[in-house]
Parts: structure tokens; sequence; C-alpha cells
């Protein structure tokens, strides 16, 4: 099943590709109760009395290759930025993991159900180092998210390969991830209920803040005024996010995927809302000093909201600063790479401090 945003509409649709009917819950649940009980059935794969019981293989198609894994995974590889998040709320512990999730990841290390044995650092190309992941000796990696045009082979030589269906899916569809991996582990229902009950869990944000209605939001990743990029284009997983929540997804910022920006055309990312990731470790003064990014309507009439992110400060803490008040998590990582449980805490930790930036 594909899950895509329709758009301008701000809410998820679905395409079912293999034929199956989600399960719906009845009613809006605790957001982290599901994956407390998932985790209770133990580590990793479960018993392993039932591996390969009834096992169904499920070929899982991509731009660059196929793969079909022939039994009940037990040592799944987390790739991408968002996959131990995806991986965690099915209940199951990676072996291997991004370092950076290990760092900043707190709603994700508080939902897996055992310590991943390794982590990696990405290589300059973006990729994990292939000598690490063959050494986890992973029978599954997921990897979405990533452009695996250039690896997918020596990762497919190492596991079966979860990654993007689409090469749209590169830009995020973590949803769509979510039913994969679902699939591969026979457990289609529970990840049916975790893709529903994040959907719950954003409709009760834009239930209870009808203000966000119709307003486009831009979201900045501001490193230095030479080092900016939007990263909510419209068609990504923080539109999306957004779009959920209530606000408008702009179609326009659709060429902005990806894009580098310098200070001087700071205003092609005007927006009714703007929200500044500032990842710059002390440099923000240089942006709220511009007369370029002063003279957007929003930041001009107060509609802006900066977000101090801890991480990139000594220490590395995952903590964030907003409206001169501390607050615990890397809330910019868990809305720059939204998963099921990051978009869950992202939008009940960021919704209080929006409603004061939208009103």
């Amino acid at each position: 099943m594909t899950v895509t945003m329709a758009p301008g509409r701000g809410v998820w649709r679905s395409r079912d590709r293999r034929s199956r009917v989600r399960t719906s819950l009845a009613a809006l649940v605790a957001t982290m109760s599901l994956v407390s009980a998932a985790c209770s059935s133990g580590d990793g794969g479960g018993d392993s009395s039932t591996v390969d019981e009834g096992f169904t293989p499920v070929t899982f198609t991509s731009p660059w290759g196929d793969s079909t894994p022939e039994a009940r995974p037990e040592r799944i590889a987390a790739v991408g930025y968002k996959d131990t998040d995806i991986v965690a709320s099915m209940g199951e512990s990676p072996v291997i993991v991004p370092a950076n999730t290990v760092k900043q990841e707190t709603w994700t290390l508080d939902a897996l159900s055992g310590d991943p044995e390794a982590t990696f650092e990405y290589t300059e190309s973006g990729m994990p180092p292939m000598e690490e992941l063959a050494a986890a000796e992973p029978d599954l990696i997921i990897a979405s998210q990533l452009d695996l045009k250039d690896v997918y082979d020596q990762l497919s030589d190492i596991a079966p390969v979860i990654s993007a269906e689409t090469q749209d899916d590169v830009a995020g569809n973590w949803q769509q991830t979510l039913i994969n991996l679902g699939e591969a582990l026979g457990e289609e229902e529970r990840a049916d209920e975790v893709v529903q009950q994040t959907e719950d869990t954003v409709a009760a944000v834009r239930k209870k803040y009808p203000e966000f209605a119709g307003k486009t939001v831009s979201l900045i990743q501001y490193f230095g005024l030479d080092e900016m990029r939007l990263l909510n284009p419209a068609g990504g997983d923080a539109a999306a996010l957004f779009s959920e929540m209530g606000f408008e997804e702009d179609p326009a910022t659709t060429e902005l995927q990806g894009v580098q920006l310098g200070g001087e055309r700071v205003d092609d990312l005007a927006a009714d809302v703007v929200i500044v990731l500032d990842n710059s470790d002390g440099r923000i003064g240089e942006l709220q000093d511009s007369a370029v990014f002063r003279s957007i309507p929003a930041v001009r009439d107060g509609h802006s909201l900066v977000i101090t992110n801890n991480a990139f400060t000594e220490g590395n803490e995952p903590s964030f600063e907003a409206n001169g008040k501390h607050y615990e998590g890397n809330l910019a990582w868990a809305v720059a790479y939204p998963g099921p449980l990051s978009s869950q805490w992202a939008v009940e930790t960021l919704t209080p401090l929006l409603a004061d930036t939208v009103g």
C-alpha cells in the first residue's frame, strides 16, 4: 500500500498496491501505548520457535532492483535517517543504526526493545560503510529516503533490502516503508495500526488548533547565511506532517527540494508562518539581522519561530531552546525526519509553540 499526500488537502490518502484494507482504530489512544505493548513482546524477532511458521515471502520493489526475504527477519539493519524510528514502532530492535539516532532520538530509544549492537557514521557520499554493515550480519536492511542507485547491489548482496518503492518516495514516505516492514515481519495489522495511530495523533492537533487551517508554513534548516534549505517542500514527509496538522501545502515549493540557498534568497522561503531550525551554533544573529529576512511579512509581523538545536553545541545535548525556554529532546531532528514515533512526539511538542506563533 502506498501512502501519499493529496496536494493542498492536508490529508493522507492511500493507494492499496497489494489489495489489503488497513485496519482502523476505533478512537485515538495514548500516543505510546501501542509501542509499549509491542515492546513487551520481547527482543528483535520474538520467539524463535515461531519463525518461518506460515511465513510467506514478499518481494519488495525499488527503482534499483527487487528483494525477497525468504524468512522472517531476526536481525534488522536500520540504515536511513528515520528507519530506526520505523523499526522501533514495530517493537523490534535493530542490530545496527546510524550514530545520530542514538545521539538525538530519545523518543526512539525509549521505544526500542533492546540496545542496538552497533552504530555507524555515514560516509562522505551519505551512505553506510558497507564493511561495518556486513559485519552486523543483518538478514534485512531498511534503507528508506536514500538514493541507492550506486549501492543497491552492494546492499542486496548483504541482505534483502526495503527501500523507496519509487523515485518520488526518496523524498519521503515513511508509511510505505512501515507497511513493507510489517509485511516482511508477517505483522501487517500491527503496521497498519501504527500508521493509524500516528494519523489520529496528528488529526487531534488539527481539531484542537483550527487556527492552523489554510496557512502556509516554511520550515527552514539553518546552518548559516550561506547554508539554508527548505525542509518541507511539497511532496516530502515534513510537508505531509504539517498538512495533516491543518497547514496548507504550497505546490510551488516542490522545486526547492534539496536546494541549498544563500541569505540573499531567504525570502524565497516566505510563508504565512516561518519556522527556523537553528543548527548554526551561535550564528542565528546573522539571519535575524538580515534585511532580506526581516522584510518577510511573517517575520515582520511576529509569525516566526526560531528553534535553537543544542545538538550542535558542545556536548551534543538532545534539547532545544524556543521563546526563551529550554526543552528536552531534539525537535529540529524530529520535524526534519518525521517517522511514526517522531511525528507523534514532534506534534505534541511543537504545537503549543506554533499556536503562540500563529496567534
